[in-house]
């Protein structure tokens, strides 16, 4: 038997050959294969390799709870995270002190250099934003019609990183549903302030926000009968939502207090006002002087 398997033109008569192979040997076909395995491996190498690049491209930059903005410490424990995370919608109410806890809410962010645009909400202080921390430099309000107010919501959420709405309007399901939608691609956060007196009866403004902050009765304290003047108010904020925050969480909060936007000490059972005085003395002007 001669062994021909570097000779390229012969055929062996164990095995028919194809025609069309007239020219290929054993030993061709035998490296033919090897080759083809090799090139086999390569292709499939070079899927991985693609399919790697794919990945990466399309994995997000960061983590969902790494994607947040800060806020102030005592507003920590309402959050997801704590901190109010990109993409989401965010729901206050409670009446007055609802844009009290909007203020609040803004003061991070805008700490950290974001910028926020309101609008919706005349009744806005501006000083008490300012006493509440916001960076008044970083905050955009603008005001829109009732016809033109979807279209200006959908470009403030392109453009800033947080958009503070009231409930001078109040937009339907189906123009809720886009604009969370567009919130989420361009990963803004959208706080709505309720209305006050909004009520079960219909169903409220941004029914499907992912957290909400519900603010119960406020407590004023630095009055007297009379006299003094509102110095802090103890409120209790219950935070609930979606996914994450299925759970209400309770918070006592000084909004504001002594040393601004503070949780309250668990041991203040009373609500009293650290350095504050027990008992306040009446201003009176003596007649026979």
């Amino acid at each position: 038997m001669f062994d021909t398997g570097g000779v390229p033109g012969t055929a062996t008569a164990v095995e028919p050959i194809d025609p069309d192979d007239a020219d290929s040997s054993d030993a061709d076909s035998t490296n033919d294969d090897s080759t083809n395995d090799v090139v086999s491996g390569l292709d499939r190498t070079a899927k991985l390799d693609r399919l790697q690049e794919l990945v990466e491209r399309t994995r997000p930059v960061s983590l969902s709870h790494e994607r947040t903005l800060p806020v102030l410490s005592a507003l920590e424990p309402l959050l997801p995270y704590r901190g109010l995370q990109r993409g989401s919608v965010l729901r206050i109410s409670g009446g007055s002190g609802a844009t009290s806890l909007a203020l609040a809410a803004l003061a991070g962010p805008t700490r950290a250099g974001s910028w926020v645009a309101c609008t919706g909400v005349p009744g806005l202080g501006w000083s008490a934003a300012s006493e509440v921390g916001v960076q008044l430099d970083h905050v955009v309000a603008v005001r829109a019609s009732e016809r033109s107010w979807v279209t200006v919501m959908a470009a403030l959420v392109d453009a800033f990183d947080v958009v503070l709405c009231g409930p001078e309007h109040r937009p339907t399901p189906a123009q809720e549903r886009r604009l969370m939608a567009r919130a989420r691609e361009r990963e803004s956060v959208v706080i709505s302030i309720g209305d006050p007196i909004e009520r079960t009866a219909r169903q409220p403004a941004w029914s499907d926000a992912d957290v909400v902050w519900s603010v119960g009765p406020s407590v004023w304290s630095g009055t007297g009968l009379g006299w003094g003047h509102l110095a802090s108010r103890r409120v209790s904020v219950t935070a609930g939502g979606r996914r994450s925050m299925s759970r209400d969480r309770r918070v006592d909060l000084w909004l504001p207090g002594p040393n601004g936007v503070t949780i309250v000490d668990p041991a203040d059972v009373d609500g009293a006002i650290p350095g504050a005085s027990d008992v306040v003395v009446p201003f009176r002007r003596d007649r026979a002087g």
